[in-house]
């Protein structure tokens, strides 16, 4: 793993040095209307498509999404956060197949080679589709409110809520707020923003080194 991530990190050095390195938010467009300002918080963004191609070698999974020229291949092993949104249940690199449908959680600072196709190491999550559960990838406000103004959970004692490091502890809404976090969902309200109860929620960690000092310490005083 730790020889995987040196050669990740020297041939990103090197594309780098080619102008060949991008990262997953260069393809993010964000519009703002003349004189508005917009704080963008969220630190992910999410890519959907379909499975077009699988291929292991040694202990690492390399996943097609798309086409070879548009599309993004994903290299991945055994410790990768896998989720069967109908089930809720983790799967292995080994389940994933050609024809899936899935959505990928990508930081939006991860490097991303500019070659054909464009690929990613180790994302945060990968959701397998169901036709029944939908997914949302945001920063979630005080009030539980995405990003987009899009959707509201409202949270009950037995929502499903983990972390990416699936720490056996309890989480509460209180640990949502102000975070980036993945949503599985079904039935929506017709207000707006929707309101929903969520079947799961992923809480993502922080790519901001200084908001992650800031919550260890919040951490250590709560205890």
């Amino acid at each position: 793993m730790v020889l995987l991530m040196a050669a990740v990190v020297s041939q990103s050095t090197a594309l780098m040095a080619r102008g060949e390195v991008a990262n997953a938010e260069t393809e993010t467009k964000i519009e703002v209307n003349e004189g508005q300002v917009s704080e963008v918080k969220s630190e992910y963004i999410s890519k959907t498509g379909n499975i077009t191609e699988v291929y292991q070698e040694g202990e690492y999974y390399y996943i097609l999404v798309g086409t070879p020229i548009e599309g993004i291949e994903y290299v991945i092993n055994n410790s990768e956060m896998i989720i069967d949104s109908k089930t809720l249940a983790f799967l292995q690199p080994s389940d994933l197949k050609v024809g899936m449908e899935i959505t990928v959680i990508i930081a939006k600072n991860a490097p991303m080679t500019m070659s054909l196709p464009a690929r990613v190491s180790q994302p945060e999550a990968m959701i397998v589709h169901s036709s029944e559960v939908n997914v949302d990838v945001s920063y979630y406000s005080e009030e539980l409110v995405n990003e987009e103004n899009t959707l509201q959970l409202n949270i009950e004692r037995d929502t499903y809520i983990t972390n990416k490091k699936g720490a056996k502890m309890i989480f509460m809404a209180e640990d949502i707020k102000n975070q980036n976090a993945m949503i599985l969902y079904t039935n929506t309200t017709r207000s707006i923003p929707a309101q929903t109860t969520p079947k799961m929620v992923l809480i993502l960690p922080s790519t901001d080194p200084e908001q992650e000092i800031m919550d260890l310490e919040v951490n250590v005083e709560d205890k």
